[in-house]
């Protein structure tokens, strides 16, 4: 779907202008819809004030970034806590919230829907293979 514009819905517009107020990036946005950077900079500056561009540093918001994942909305969710929008929390099933040696906090963010990208919960290792186990996430098209 890279490279093509689609339309969206109203919804997706309007949830679009909130995740980039919030500091998504448009490369994280246009990525997650399935769009062209320039296409979702065509919708958002008819909707909200676009931030400055820079062009140059870790600033500049229309950086590529390094290769593409293959669950978008995972990549919506690592940039968002990186940037402190969504904040881990303990695994809700055992309270679990420890941190690995490299850094890495023990608890997961889980989809139950991956069109929702910032809907997510959070549980350990242990209950988030135990939740796919039993469960499929819904894929979001």
């Amino acid at each position: 779907m890279s490279g093509r514009l689609k339309k969206l819905t109203e919804r997706q517009a309007s949830e679009s202008v909130h995740l980039y107020e919030s500091g998504l990036s448009l490369q994280d946005l246009a990525t997650f819809y399935g769009v062209t950077r320039q296409s979702m900079w065509d919708l958002l500056r008819r909707r909200t004030k676009l931030r400055p561009q820079v062009r140059y540093g870790k600033e500049n918001h229309f950086f590529r970034g390094g290769k593409r994942a293959v669950d978008r909305a995972q990549n919506v969710v690592e940039n968002a806590v990186k940037k402190g929008i969504v904040i881990p929390q303990p695994c809700e099933v055992c309270g679990e919230y420890a941190k690995f040696k490299d850094g890495r906090r023990s608890v997961q963010a889980h989809h139950d829907d991956y069109s929702k990208p910032l809907d997510v919960r959070w549980l350990c290792q242990k209950h988030h293979h135990k939740w796919h186990k039993k469960n499929k996430a819904k894929d979001g098209a």
